[in-house]
């Protein structure tokens, strides 16, 4: 049995956080794509016990308004594509 801790899949040590720009950028990146996001939320409620809930809610509104917002970003783009096309077809 290994008994490293730096080797466990689930924990992710110093992956994800909110020293600089571009983690920051990264970390909600991941939580818009709904992978991981609750790992995150997990391990941003364990780094300050009293406030625990501003991270649930912050990740919460990420997850409902952010993935909402994106979706629809795409499914926009698609749709202009199709659009495109088929007007280009008509012609």
């Amino acid at each position: 049995m290994n008994d490293n801790p730096w080797s466990d899949e689930i924990i992710q040590y110093n992956t994800v956080n909110f020293n600089n720009i571009i983690n920051a950028i990264c970390a909600i990146f991941e939580a818009l794509t709904l992978e991981g996001w609750s790992i995150q939320m997990f391990m941003l409620m364990d780094t300050n016990s009293t406030n625990s809930s501003i991270a649930i809610f912050f990740y919460l509104f990420l997850v409902v308004f952010g993935s909402y917002f994106v979706l629809n970003l795409i499914l926009a783009v698609i749709m202009g594509s199709f659009t495109r096309f088929e007007t280009q077809e008509y012609e």
